[in-house]
């Protein structure tokens, strides 16, 4: 009996490890060109997306004598307190949404549950923290430092209007707050000084204008001067004596560049320019996050300017790298004495490093886990032009398969917005397509932002038309130049980005097969009538790029070029992903899209999460995310999938 026991124990030992090794094997390419190369190693999609080694999010204290990072420990997202010089491990929290140090070295600000709690992390138990949250607000935000030295602190509110914010001041306990704001409806942004007196205020008193307006005590306030809506005008800061401010301004020019205004009669000067690129982030590593001292330019961020001593010795420091290299995150110490430098030399992975603004020492602190790993597997990012069909010149970043010689399998890859653009830099989710055999096009259409006022107004009111005309070029050119496979095109975006995959589905079955849409926006008129909350003031941009609700011909217009109006045409496959909790895009709009599309040949294929909004963001969702579109693909276009992980088991119980 024992031994009819241990035959069937084995019996079933073997079938389940055979069940296991048939459904976790991998799922090889179909493409002839793939099938034939020398390619890169597989990485798995636990490794892209579950990495447990893998660490983010350096923040140096004041001081430089503590730092937080964010990592995973057990499946849990964890943050670590450590010390600064030596490295070594204080303590960890979990379940910690945000965190900053402030002016007091040893002095935590953590976000848990909808709390905010202040921490010594020389005695870090849970009985000493102290709530510091604001009270009396609902929907709120902090808009400036924490300051223990002042002991108070700027918060702006949507409780009373929703669409538009009020501004007030609070303790650093988070008692005491005192109103010094009201929004009457036009107010777009304050900006004071270091008390924390109210000093620029920006408003939008209609759709087609840009007022600045300044004060003395954050009472009574003047019109400095009026700009267009549709030019860019930003203030950032004002110098110590108030005889000018520093902003971002397109006002009279085509490109974005940083001024210095006059406070006396709105004059400007301009600090920095660049002849093709808008001007882009600034840093600033003082507590008050003024001046600024480093600039760089958008969409290619390695073209930096330096204006102060600190932004010298940070400019310095990225010339020490033999190739360019992208920035990714930098933090500065409250007191601006250090910062953290989250870098991707050559655009490929990730280096971490401190560095000492005083002295300009730096010490690395770590390599991107994963680039450690895969370093030989990853790919680099190309700058490409091409032209349009009507001669006008566009921008993109190419990405190839490793190894890989010939037409392969593309996917266009189309940004949100639209006002947003690609730009040059390591970008982990397309490395994970790349490795599975696709070339990744990532194109910066007309109405992109980045190339100027000019180039951006080209994309104005021509959503589902010339800016698709665009997407369908960049295709068209990577056939014609030997990349791309003209019978294995697909698209791919978010958003707008999504909104534009499906377009291209619709209009263009005969050059893409296969289009992933996630968070799309399928119904531009319903978009119009009920946009998000979010936009509130800003609406304008939005109008800018499709037309006015009010307006029928407008309205009508929008719904011509809405994918709801054509999805019971769709002719291939598509994957779409939405999130429920979606506040910018309603889930109704790809429900509705799903059931108009249901009695197709293809009828969409969905991934929907409960959880998730305008994004993915929780580590299991990203796994079934990769783990759906990789099979989706390679049943499609031919790529290689590594089929399923075990990974997914967690995915689904933790």
């Amino acid at each position: 009996m024992l031994r009819k026991l241990a035959g069937l124990l084995l019996l079933l030992g073997v079938v389940g490890i055979s069940v296991f090794i048939w459904f976790s094997r991998d799922l090889r390419e179909t493409h002839p060109t793939l099938l034939n190369a020398n390619k890169a190693a597989l990485i798995s999609v636990r490794a892209f997306y579950a990495d447990r080694s893998a660490t983010k999010t350096y923040l140096p204290s004041a001081g430089g004598k503590y730092y937080t990072h964010k990592t995973t420990i057990w499946a849990n997202d964890v943050l670590v307190v450590s010390e600064l010089q030596t490295g070594r491990k204080l303590f960890h929290l979990k379940d910690i949404d945000h965190s900053e140090w402030t002016d007091i070295p040893e002095i935590l600000h953590v976000w848990r549950d909808s709390r905010v709690w202040a921490i010594d992390v020389t005695k870090p138990d849970e009985e000493n923290w102290k709530d510091i949250t604001p009270r009396g607000f609902g929907n709120w935000q902090y808009a400036s430092v924490p300051s223990y030295e002042t002991g108070k602190r700027w918060v702006i509110t949507w409780d009373r209007a929703g669409s538009y914010a009020d501004l007030w001041m609070v303790n650093m306990d988070g008692f005491g707050k005192t109103p010094i704001g009201e929004n009457d409806g036009t107010v777009l942004s304050w900006i004071g000084d270091e008390t924390l007196t109210p000093r620029i205020r920006l408003a939008r008193p209609d759709t087609d204008t840009t007022r600045v307006q300044l004060s003395d005590d954050g009472v009574d306030w003047r019109t400095l001067l009026d700009a267009s809506a549709k030019e860019v005008f930003s203030p950032l800061y004002i110098n110590d004596k108030t005889e000018s401010f520093v902003a971002y301004s397109s006002r009279g020019r085509d490109k974005i560049a940083l001024v210095e205004v006059s406070t006396s009669d709105g004059l400007e000067t301009v600090l920095v320019e660049h002849p093709e690129y808008d001007l882009g982030r600034n840093f600033s590593f003082s507590p008050f996050y003024n001046p600024v001292d480093l600039i760089v330019t958008n969409v290619d961020e390695t073209q930096q300017f330096a204006l102060t001593d600190n932004g010298r010795v940070f400019e310095g420091f990225l010339d020490s790298f033999e190739n360019r290299a992208d920035l990714e995150d930098i933090y500065q110490s409250p007191d601006g004495n250090t910062v953290s430098v989250e870098l991707a030399p050559n655009a490929i992975g990730y280096e971490r490093y401190f560095l000492n603004l005083e002295d300009g020492t730096s010490r690395h602190i770590g390599t991107f886990s994963f680039l450690n790993r895969h370093r030989d597997a990853l790919v680099p990012m190309e700058k490409v032009r091409f032209t349009a069909r009507d001669g006008l010149e566009l921008q993109g970043f190419l990405m190839r398969p490793k190894g890989v010689e010939g037409p392969v399998p593309m996917l266009i890859n189309i940004h949100g917005g639209p006002a947003q653009n690609h730009s040059w830099g390591y970008r982990h989710g397309r490395q994970f397509l790349v490795n599975r055999g696709y070339a990744i096009l990532s194109v910066n259409f007309r109405g992109s932002t980045g190339y100027g006022k000019e180039f951006q107004a080209l994309g104005y009111r021509q959503f589902g038309r010339k800016m698709q005309h665009d997407i369908e070029d960049a295709a068209l050119w990577a056939v014609e130049q030997g990349i791309a496979d003209r019978e294995a095109l697909g698209v791919i975006g978010a958003s707008y980005g999504g909104y534009a995959a499906t377009m291209a589905a619709l209009q263009r079955p005969d050059l893409f097969k296969v289009a992933i849409a996630e968070h799309a926006m399928m119904d531009v008129a319903y978009q119009s009538q009920f946009p998000s909350d979010h936009w509130g003031l800003s609406i304008q941009s939005w109008t800018k790029y499709f037309g006015d609700p009010k307006d029928e011909a407008d309205l009508q217009i929008m719904r011509d070029y809405s994918p709801i109006t054509h999805a019971a045409n769709l002719q291939v496959p598509m994957l779409i992903v939405a999130g429920k909790r979606d506040g910018v895009v309603g889930i109704e709009q790809t429900e509705r899209f799903v059931e108009s599309a249901k009695e197709t040949q293809f009828p969409p294929q969905t991934l929907i999460f409960e959880d998730e909004g305008h994004g993915v963001g929780r580590w299991q969702n990203r796994i079934k995310r990769a783990r759906i579109m990789e099979d989706f693909l390679h049943e499609h276009l031919g790529g290689r999938s590594g089929g399923w992980d075990w990974i997914e088991l967690a995915a689904d119980y933790l």
